[in-house]
């Protein structure tokens, strides 16, 4: 399981949401909220625990020499003002 940017909106990019009306700092206070939710109800490690609009949403899981997993989103290459 990754996160899917339709947890929090559409489409947005690092501190910008997809609708122009909305402020960067409203964004990232929903985005925060969204975050938080997203922790509490999935099953993640706790070094994954946000802090404010920020959050680490990558890993790698290694299962022996088989294979390697990373999992990533690249919307959050940069967190932003915070």
């Amino acid at each position: 399981m990754t996160w899917d940017d339709h947890e929090v909106e559409n489409d947005y990019a690092n501190a910008w949401p997809q609708d122009v009306d909305v402020t960067p700092e409203a964004f990232l206070r929903r985005r925060a909220a969204a975050y938080r939710a997203y922790y509490e109800h999935m099953p993640l490690r706790a070094r994954a625990v946000p802090t404010a609009a920020a959050m680490r949403l990558y890993d790698r899981f290694r299962f022996g020499k088989l294979v390697t997993f990373t999992v990533l989103d690249g919307r959050l290459t940069h967190t932003g003002p915070r």
